[in-house]
């Protein structure tokens, strides 16, 4: 079985995102993030706020013999939410075959940047 490189992953998924701005033709009844987009960042921030809420509640109940599992997909829908965030800044994963180095040198999409999310 061949794992996926991860950089190769994210790239793919923020290029699904990028492909989810209404701009870029997203349709909100027909894409969870393109309808997140629609609703303009009070939407999708707010449900940043209430996964990273999800991440603490989860993190606090392992002292209590909490799933772990339940931690790493709060985690993951954290990012997840915060990629969507991402998306509007024109934003992209900068990923080579050697590195993926978006947090030191994170580059715009080759697509002009939508005048509106």
């Amino acid at each position: 079985m061949t794992i996926p490189n991860s950089s190769d992953t994210l790239a793919r998924l923020a290029d699904v995102m990028e492909s989810r701005k209404p701009c870029n033709g997203g349709d909100p009844s027909a894409s969870y993030v393109a309808r997140l987009l629609a609703k303009g960042p009070d939407g999708f921030l707010k449900k940043i706020g209430e996964e990273a809420t999800e991440v603490v509640m989860a993190a606090k109940d392992l002292d209590h013999g909490g799933d772990k599992g339940k931690l790493v997909g709060e985690v993951a829908d954290l990012w997840f939410h915060c990629m969507v965030a991402l998306t509007i800044t024109a934003w992209h994963l900068q990923t080579s075959s050697r590195s993926w180095s978006a947090a030191k040198a994170p580059a715009a999409s080759k697509k002009k940047p939508c005048a509106k999310y």
